[in-house]
């Protein structure tokens, strides 16, 4: 409801200095009472933010930027096995390329999503079963060359034994696109439901399989911005492409990793990745 209420009258209403002054003396309380907090408190978004356990709507940080573009193209990209940092063909330049004020404690946040197909040459291809490929968030921070991101480790990593890979612990910007989805059933076929399962046989999904079949894969990534990275870089973003990878567990570590194979694939197991948007947000605290 207004704090500041009006009578209506007509053009036969008698105006003195007493009636005006009383209006505007309403008008000046009024109006010093208007302030963030009930601005905030009244305003239509209110209900659809989430509050503190104050109750009073603020959430401490403000939208600064917001922008979006796609690392891909339309006609795809083909990887193949085996692949390290593969970038997709499109990069991403904050603001135009432009400077941008980062403080301490700032947050940006970054959402992808990438339309793909996935294809080998022989339909038998059993050894590809368990594995995957990964998607991951890398940045150009100040024009110093590209690296992963805070919280993302580099896929080519010695992790243990003869293994190179990741630690799974260190994948806080990337996701992962399951190479072909195989039933165990002790027979080659198309969409059958698995029976008791046979070594060394097989069936699997046809659909899931050819760039006739589009699947959707996403990602994101959430970073506090920390003292050594404030200032006024510029930032370029890019999605690179690892893999194919099968998960491995190194008993003495008690730790999970993904490792590239000691042999590749025979059977040319290859991803496309077509239109791959992606959309930045930096949020500042207030």
């Amino acid at each position: 409801m207004s704090i500041i209420n009006n009578d209506n009258f007509d053009r036969d209403t008698k105006l003195d200095p007493a009636t005006l002054n009383t209006k505007f003396t309403d008008v000046t309380s009024g109006t010093t009472s208007i302030d963030e907090t009930n601005v905030r408190n009244s305003g239509i978004d209110n209900p659809q933010i989430a509050a503190t356990s104050l109750i009073n709507g603020r959430n401490g940080f403000q939208l600064y930027l917001m922008e979006s573009a796609n690392c891909g193209s339309s006609g795809g990209t083909a990887i193949s096995d085996v692949a390290f940092n593969t970038a997709l063909p499109n990069t991403m330049d904050l603001d135009s390329g432009n400077n941008i004020t980062l403080a301490e404690g700032d947050i940006i946040r970054a959402y992808w999503f990438a339309d793909c197909a996935k294809t080998w040459t022989i339909a038998g291809a059993v050894s590809t079963e368990t594995h995957c490929w990964a998607q991951s968030l890398q940045w150009d921070l100040n024009s110093a060359g590209f690296v992963d991101v805070p919280g993302q480790g580099a896929f080519n990593t010695a992790v243990f034994g003869a293994y190179n890979g990741i630690d799974v612990d260190d994948c806080n910007a990337c996701n992962f696109i399951h190479h072909a989805s195989f039933i165990d059933r002790g027979t080659a076929a198309e969409n059958e439901a698995p029976i008791d399962a046979a070594v060394g046989g097989l069936s699997y999904l046809i659909n899931d399989i050819g760039t006739g079949f589009r699947l959707m894969a996403t990602g994101s990534w959430v970073h506090r911005i920390t003292a050594g990275e404030a200032g006024t870089p510029t930032i370029t973003f890019r999605i690179v492409m690892n893999g194919l990878f099968v998960p491995i567990y190194d008993a003495a570590s008690t730790s999970n990793y993904l490792v590239y194979p000691a042999v590749s694939s025979t059977f040319t197991p290859i991803l496309h990745i077509y239109d791959c948007k992606l959309a930045v947000m930096i949020m500042k605290e207030k």
